[in-house]
């Protein structure tokens, strides 16, 4: 990073400015996995979060776009890369226009439970059936998640099935349900789908991570909607709560059911931490 000036390589947020720009800093590979030259310092250089993530299937991408990375300087690699950062960038600028600058705030960590689930279904989730709910979830759970071999893959028959699958699990949840049956549904669902869309799905496999964000979405709408009336026993997994609880890790990697436990009982700690005896009452005030 010193040796970019802790400068992000990309859109130029400038380190030294600020604390808070200079953890958003980070160590960029301009090569993929694999590469020989992955590891050479010349080709990781100074990015900031964002940027690093944005158009996260670049490197899949590649021969589609018609481009290349044999021959390239570094210098050349990012000036290749830049214009889908940006475009990127341009897209979540626009979301943030329309959707976020001027809108009414959420509501506060003092509100109620009910008051949470309320706002969670009409300004955030925005469903009105069982059948929108599983849908969303499935969206949420493959969106920025290389799921399928293939950018070019039908996935129509997939999500279909999956949805067909986690709806038919929600009766069960009317009622308690444990860790470790809750464990068993997650894994059920994950060797099911796997077995029969093995030729479309990355590594054969649909990982327990989606399967988890999927399910566990779902179950969080469908609580929130009334259609059960029992919290579920974990909450959905990503990116932003993994970082409140400041644990390591991709939901978009994890394909063990023991990591995901430990996953939960952090999160359960650091609720407990926060006064909420529920994961999924914690989840709900932290995420929305």
């Amino acid at each position: 990073m010193q040796r970019d000036g802790f400068r992000c390589c990309y859109c130029g947020l400038d380190g030294r400015n600020s604390f808070q720009n200079w953890l958003q800093l980070t160590e960029e590979h301009l090569l993929p996995k694999g590469h020989p030259g992955r590891n050479d310092p010349d080709y990781i250089v100074c990015a900031c979060n964002f940027c690093n993530t944005a158009d996260n299937r670049y490197f899949d991408l590649l021969a589609k776009r018609g481009l290349t990375l044999d021959g390239l300087s570094p210098e050349q690699l990012i000036a290749q890369r830049r214009p889908f950062v940006e475009a990127t960038r341009a897209a979540y600028n626009d979301f943030w226009t329309s959707e976020v600058k001027g809108s009414a705030p959420r509501p506060l960590i003092s509100a109620s439970i009910e008051e949470r689930k309320s706002h969670f279904v009409q300004a955030v989730a925005k469903v009105a059936t069982d059948e929108q709910a599983a849908r969303n979830a499935i969206i949420a759970a493959l969106q920025h998640n290389p799921t399928y071999v293939s950018s070019n893959t039908d996935g129509s028959k997939f999500r279909l099935v999956l949805s067909i699958q986690i709806r038919s699990y929600l009766p069960r949840y009317n009622e308690a349900v444990s860790d470790e049956e809750h464990c068993q549904v997650i894994k059920q669902i994950s060797d099911s789908m796997s077995n029969e869309f093995q030729s479309i799905l990355r590594d054969g496999r649909l990982r327990i991570g989606t399967v988890q964000k999927a399910l566990n979405l779902y179950l969080k709408t469908a609580w929130c909607m009334g259609l059960i009336s029992t919290a579920p026993p974990h909450c959905p997994v990503d990116g932003i709560i993994l970082r409140k609880a400041r644990i390591e890790g991709k939901w978009t990697d994890l394909k063990l059911i023991k990591e995901y436990m430990e996953w939960i009982q952090a999160l359960r700690q650091c609720a407990k931490q926060q006064g909420f005896d529920n994961l999924s009452e914690w989840e709900l005030a932290t995420w929305g």
